[in-house]
C-alpha cells in the first residue's frame, strides 16, 4: 500500500544554514570546518539521501556515532522536508528495534561498524528504507525517544528557542570557540551546539578522548556547556584549565555545594539553564550571577 504522505514544509533552516561566510570557522574536529565546507558535505548527503529514496514527509531514525557526519546527516535529512528520530548511540539492538517499532520510520541510517563514544570528524553511514513505513501525522520534525513517550519539536519551535539563546547575556558572540560537553543530539546539544553555532557564527569544539581532561587542556574555548557530571569532574580535576574560559555553564541542575565547590576550584562563574524536553530552555543565567536554587530569569518558552 502507498504511504500518504503529509505535507512538508519548505526547509526551515535553510537562512541559518547558509547565513554565515564560507571561509568563517564553524567546527573544530581534528581539523577547522568552515561553513562553506559544512554547506559541501550537508548538500552531498542530502543527494545521497535522495539517490536512497528518502523523500520529503518520511521519517528517518539516527543512530550514528557521535561526529560531525552524525550533525551533517541531520542538517540534510530536515533540508529534504524529512522528520529525524535521534536514537543514542550508546542504545544496544533491543532498544533500538523498540525505537524503529515505536516511530514506524521508512529510513533507518546508523553508522557504518561500531559506535564509540569519542566525538570524531567523519564516520561511513549505512542507509536502509524499511517496508511499512507510516507518514508523520504531526509537524514535528524532531523527536527525542529518552522518556516514555516521544518528544517532538517543530521547526519554528527549533529556531525559536535558538533566537532565545542568542539573546540572553552572555550568549556565545560569532567567532568565539564553544566547547560542548554534552551528547550532541540530546534536546541541549542541538540547539545550544548545533542550531546557535549556525545562528551565531561560533565554532563548536567536541572533546576527542576524556572530556575533563580536553576541557582542562589548552583548547582555547572562550564558552563551555557542560551536563553536570562533568561539572562534578571539573571541581574536583586536579588541573586548572589552561586557558580560562569566558563561561561556563552547567546544563542541567547543580546544587548549592556542587556550584561553589566549581566557583572555588577554578575561580570561574557557573552559569545554569534549564531545559524542559519538548518545551525548551525555560530558565538561564549564562553569567553566574545567580547561585541554586535559583536558576535565572524566566524565559519564554516554545509550545
Amino acid at each position: 500500500m502507498a504511504l500518504t504522505l503529509i505535507h512538508a514544509d519548505p526547509w526551515w533552516g535553510g537562512d541559518l544554514l547558509a547565513g554565515r561566510p564560507e571561509r568563517d570557522v564553524w567546527a573544530d574536529v581534528r581539523r577547522e570546518w568552515t561553513f562553506g565546507a559544512l554547506r559541501d558535505r550537508v548538500d552531498a548527503l542530502n543527494a545521497t539521501y535522495g539517490a536512497h529514496g528518502v523523500r520529503p514527509g518520511d521519517t528517518a531514525v539516527l543512530h550514528m556515532a557521535p561526529s560531525l557526519t552524525l550533525l551533517w546527516s541531520l542538517l540534510a535529512l530536515w533540508s529534504r522536508g524529512a522528520r529525524v528520530v535521534l536514537v543514542d548511540h550508546r542504545a544496544g539492538r533491543s532498544r533500538v528495534m523498540r525505537d524503529l517499532a515505536r516511530t514506524r520510520p521508512r529510513c533507518y541510517v546508523r553508522s557504518d561498524g561500531a559506535l564509540p563514544g569519542r566525538f570524531r570528524a567523519e564516520c561511513g553511514i549505512r542507509v536502509e528504507i524499511l517496508g511499512g513505513g507510516s507518514a508523520p501525522s504531526t509537524p514535528h520534525r524532531l523527536l527525542h525517544l529518552d522518556g516514555p513517550s516521544p518528544v517532538g519539536r517543530t521547526g519554528p519551535d527549533l529556531l525559536a528557542e535558538t533566537t532565545r539563546l542568542s539573546g540572553l547575556d552572555g550568549a556565545p558572540r560569532a567567532g568565539e570557540r564553544v566547547l560542548v560537553l554534552d551528547d550532541p543530539v540530546s534536546p541541549v546539544g542541538v540547539v545550544v551546539g548545533l542550531l546557535h553555532s549556525l545562528q551565531a557564527g561560533t565554532t563548536l569544539v567536541f572533546g576527542q578522548h576524556d572530556d575533563v581532561s580536553y576541557a582542562l587542556a589548552d583548547t582555547g574555548c572562550d564558552v563551555v556547556f557542560a551536563r553536570p557530571e562533568r561539572i562534578r569532574s571539573l571541581s574536583t580535576a586536579p588541573h586548572d584549565f589552561k586557558t580560562r574560559p569566558r563561561l561556563v555553564v552547567a546544563t542541567g541542575p547543580v546544587s548549592e555545594v556542587e556550584h561553589d565547590r566549581f566557583v572555588r576550584r577554578h575561580g570561574v562563574s557557573l552559569g545554569r539553564l534549564l531545559h524542559i524536553p519538548g518545551v525548551g530552555v525555560v530558565a538561564a543565567d549564562l553569567v553566574g550571577a545567580h547561585r541554586p536554587p535559583v536558576v535565572g530569569p524566566y524565559c519564554r518558552a516554545s509550545r
